[in-house]
């Protein structure tokens, strides 16, 4: 007849028992415990959602959804084709993919690419808006001061903003646009 499995005793003896590994004894690979490989971002992927503050001294890779304030001063930080960034940020690099709303700070350089949307007002020290990107706010340059000890009298924003508008200058912290001449 059929036996029922739960009324069967275990046939393993207490020797075999103590034999069998356990979890806790195995080997843990290193990278568990020391965390990501240096010069890896950390990230927060396209199912997450963050709400706060984000501090500390790692590269940041945004592809989810950030509500809050990011700052990470000497650390890049990527908005990725499928992020959604409502926050301000500070950071030495922003690299904008997906969509900021918020004002951006960029100590060295703010690149909007062609599928990136930025709302807010930025403060860089250079800047590149590649053609088809977008751009609604203010812009306030500034120079590196090492730089300008060094004799640097201003500094060049490159960038390929919409048609029919092109960037002239940025001078004594100030960006200046001027319309294309239209072909008569």
């Amino acid at each position: 007849m059929w036996k029922n499995s739960l009324e069967e005793k275990s046939s393993v003896s207490p020797a075999q028992e103590s034999s069998r590994p356990e979890i806790d004894k195995l080997p843990v690979p290193s990278s568990v415990h020391n965390g990501p490989l240096a010069g890896d971002p950390s990230w927060i992927g396209k199912g997450l959602s963050f709400t706060g503050e984000i501090t500390g001294t790692d590269a940041l890779l945004i592809e989810g959804s950030v509500d809050g304030k990011i700052d990470l001063p000497e650390c890049k930080v990527t908005v990725g084709r499928h992020g959604r960034v409502t926050a301000s940020i500070r950071a030495r690099d922003v690299k904008v993919m997906g969509v900021v709303c918020g004002n951006v700070t960029a100590t060295n350089l703010l690149d909007v690419c062609a599928e990136g949307s930025v709302t807010g007002d930025l403060t860089v020290a250079r800047l590149r808006l590649e053609e088809g990107a977008y751009f609604k706010g203010s812009v306030e340059t500034h120079i590196n001061e090492a730089k300008l000890a060094a004799g640097a009298e201003r500094a060049v924003v490159t960038a390929a903003p919409k048609k029919g508008v092109r960037v002239v200058r940025a001078e004594a912290g100030e960006l200046r646009m001027e319309p294309l001449a239209q072909p008569a």
